[in-house]
């Protein structure tokens, strides 16, 4: 089988004319023009009136025209001047040739099959590929502008666009280019590109060898058989059309179930959660009722509270955890920062910030189930476009410092694996040091509630028993001088400061244990 006939590669010249268009120079001077360029001069001659400027930028060039005149500025890269008059000038545009070689079409549509066939022809004339089917080789999408919202259409596109594939109506092979700039939510916008008429004029007109009508078949069978086949194509597009919408009502009525049934879990979760408050405010008040028994009758220490958090002591608020997300279905790795802005309990707040999908940040809560996490991203802040939302995740905390886990999405292919370790932060007391992402060392002073009991004083000398919840007392000898008092209690020794008479506070001899006197007596 003898090879594709193809097009010349030649490069075009062209000057803008009188009425806007541009006009082009025969190949022969086109040649002359083109060696000048690719040798470098600064100046290549056209007749013996006229000359072409080659020695200026293209910003220079530009320059010497009204801005927003010419179209194709992409390709204007010289002046033609007069040889009597410099500035009277036109502007030269170098036209590169079309060439499809190295790209593959994916053709789409309800178009005929001999108006199919003369597509494939066309691009295979400049050296192109074409096929009916999606594959990853494909590199360029055409179809129809009528038939981009057709449904048997739409997966083929959705496949397109999030390979990056560029998806082009057919008026790009007869006109001019039409780029969709993007596919998204079944809606395509469309940018309009350089018109490039002269480089495409031969695709509006059949290839002379190769003409489509078969001269020994008679025209009306053939438009009878396009006819036949017409009604064919819209009898199978209508039963696809029928089969897809029960498809979607049947994909509704499970999502209404399903989200009766998450509607009746929340239900659920809301109910203990308010239960579970009001079981702490009980816990609160019988504290606050503990302590008001003792108050103003006995020995207090101050603490401080822990804010019970007991499960990963290291997930505190101000902490930051960097690593990598990457998804399982093609491996694909997004840097991921993830900062808790708020711990309460076992149960935090924060956000996760890709900085590689335009930089978008997500607010995120969880809970804390000893060493298991639970959270999710459930807004947007920055860059909702780029990210899925809302979308659950469970983790798993090792070693104290690193998060490892997954998410949980609703569709297999948008699963993905993380890994985040903790940033470290340099402990420090000084105060300018206390800051957002610092650690500090820290101790709880646990209160010891007792009352002291005085059974004997003589002058600054004094007797007594020391009374502990438990029912256990301990008898003490102590002395009291202007500022200050001190006792023995059988064998620890507890000295003070007075305050005004009604208050000292102090420290056990040898050790670090704090303590609070109420001098009033107990009613």
């Amino acid at each position: 089988m003898p090879a594709a006939k193809k097009l010349p590669n030649a490069v075009h010249w062209a000057w803008r004319g009188d009425k806007s268009d541009w006009i082009f120079y025969d190949a022969d001077t086109a040649a002359v023009f083109e060696a000048a360029y690719d040798s470098g001069k600064k100046k290549v001659k056209v007749d013996s009136e006229r000359y072409i400027d080659l020695s200026l930028n293209h910003k220079e060039v530009l320059e010497n025209f009204n801005k927003g005149s010419l179209d194709c500025e992409d390709e204007v890269i010289a002046v033609q001047r007069r040889n009597d008059d410099p500035n009277k000038r036109r502007a030269i545009r170098r036209v590169v040739p079309t060439t499809f070689e190295n790209e593959k079409f994916l053709l789409l549509g309800s178009f005929t099959a001999s108006r199919k066939k003369n597509i494939s022809e066309t691009i295979e004339l400049y050296g192109g590929l074409t096929s009916s089917n999606w594959s990853k080789a494909i590199t360029k999408v055409l179809i129809p502008d009528a038939d981009l919202q057709k449904p048997e259409y739409l997966d083929a596109l959705q496949k397109a666009y999030e390979a990056d594939v560029v998806i082009l109506d057919l008026s790009w092979l007869e006109d001019k280019l039409v780029k969709v700039a993007t596919f998204k939510d079944k809606a395509l916008k469309k940018n309009q590109l350089n018109n490039n008429r002269a480089e495409l004029q031969f695709l509006s007109k059949k290839r002379p060898a190769d003409d489509d009508t078969d001269e020994d078949e008679p025209p009306r069978k053939k438009k009878k058989d396009d006819k036949k086949e017409e009604e064919k194509t819209k009898e199978e597009e209508k039963k696809k059309e029928e089969e897809k919408k029960k498809k979607e009502e049947e994909k509704k009525k499970e999502e209404e179930k399903k989200k009766e049934e998450e509607k009746k879990k929340e239900e659920e979760k809301k109910k203990k959660e308010e239960e579970k408050k009001k079981e702490e405010e009980k816990k609160k008040e019988e504290k606050k009722d503990e302590n008001q028994k003792y108050e103003g009758k006995c020995l207090t220490i101050p603490i401080l509270d822990s804010g019970d958090i007991t499960d990963a002591p290291s997930l505190l608020a101000d902490t930051e955890w960097t690593g990598n997300c990457t998804m399982e279905s093609d491996g694909s790795t997004y840097p991921l920062v993830l900062k808790i802005t708020e711990r309460k309990g076992n149960t935090f707040q924060g956000e996760m910030l890709w900085p590689t999908l335009d930089s978008a940040r997500t607010k995120l809560k969880g809970e804390i189930q000893g060493n298991k996490f639970v959270f999710e991203e459930y807004e947007a802040i920055t860059g909702a476009d780029q990210v899925q939302i809302p979308m659950k995740y469970k983790a798993t905390l090792e070693n104290g410092n690193t998060l490892v886990g997954q998410s949980e999405p609703e569709e297999q292919d948008d699963a993905s694996t993380f890994e985040v370790k903790k940033n470290p932060a340099k402990p420090s007391r000084d105060f300018e040091h206390i800051k957002p992402g610092n650690t500090f060392e820290c101790t709880f002073y646990v209160p010891h509630k007792f009352e002291i009991e005085i059974t004997s004083k003589k002058l600054l000398q004094f007797e007594g028993l020391a009374r502990f919840p438990d029912g256990s007392t301990k008898k003490l000898r102590g002395n009291i001088d202007g500022t200050g008092i001190e006792w023995d209690q059988e064998g620890t020794v507890y000295q003070g400061v007075t305050s005004g008479g009604k208050r000292a506070g102090g420290k056990e001899v040898g050790s670090s244990t704090l303590f609070d006197l109420n001098l009033r007596p107990s009613q």
